[in-house]
């Protein structure tokens, strides 16, 4: 089946049979994704099997997609000591349902979900570089942050990893150009899943090796 643009989980998707080869990632969307868009902390925003309804197929032309590597189990939390989690209140996220500017909620929610993310605001203490950069102010970096993500291992290979990411960038950008947010940043703790993040674009941070990080001036062109 085709499968269809990002949009906001939703009450009625089936998560229970969403299985990416990581147990952690498995029971976090099937328990715990939607009390965290309830509690305005996270949203997540998954692709289906089919397209929902009204709506067209986002593959690229001439039905070919995007490649890209295994992402199973790519995704975590960020737990670095050097970062802080979004709180309830935070700019940038929505109640379930209600995506981030940009996305679309439907009523429709059959359909397999093939790969999620979730996306949350952030902050990062500023490190210290050259002299001049010294002088700026010492208050914490403000960032859009990509909490987990996961494809499911049945879509490997279909470009499902880098389809979700691009769909956090075009987010992000939106929180960018309306509040100035310079960056978004991703967290993995796997080797393959940096080289993915890396291949997007994104750069290892100084301070956390399994931070990396894109500046959202730049994928703005």
């Amino acid at each position: 089946m085709p499968l269809a643009k990002p949009t906001a989980l939703l009450e009625g998707m089936d998560r229970n049979t969403f299985t990416c080869g990581d147990d952690p990632l498995d029971a976090w969307l099937r328990h715990h994704a939607l009390d965290h868009q309830h509690d305005r902390t996270t949203n997540t925003f998954v692709i289906i099997d089919r397209p929902l309804a009204g709506r067209g197929d986002s593959d690229t032309p001439g039905g070919e997609r995007p490649s890209d590597p295994d992402l199973t189990g790519a995704g975590s939390v960020l737990d670095g000591p050097r970062a802080q989690r979004p709180g309830a209140d935070d700019a940038g996220t929505e109640g379930a349902g209600h995506p981030l500017p940009g996305g679309e909620a439907s009523g429709d929610a059959g359909g397999r979900i093939a790969g999620y993310y979730c996306l949350a605001t952030a902050a990062v203490e500023r490190v210290p570089g050259s002299r001049r950069r010294s002088r700026r102010p010492t208050e914490p970096v403000p960032a859009m942050f990509v909490g987990r993500l996961a494809v499911d291992l049945r879509y490997a290979g279909r470009g499902v990893g880098a389809r979700l990411v691009r769909d956090a960038v075009m987010r992000s950008l939106t929180v960018h150009r309306m509040v100035g947010l310079p960056v978004l940043l991703a967290h993995t703790p796997h080797a393959a899943g940096a080289a993915f993040y890396h291949h997007l674009g994104f750069r290892p941070t100084r301070f956390d090796p399994y931070l990396h990080a894109l500046a959202l001036r730049a994928a703005a062109g």
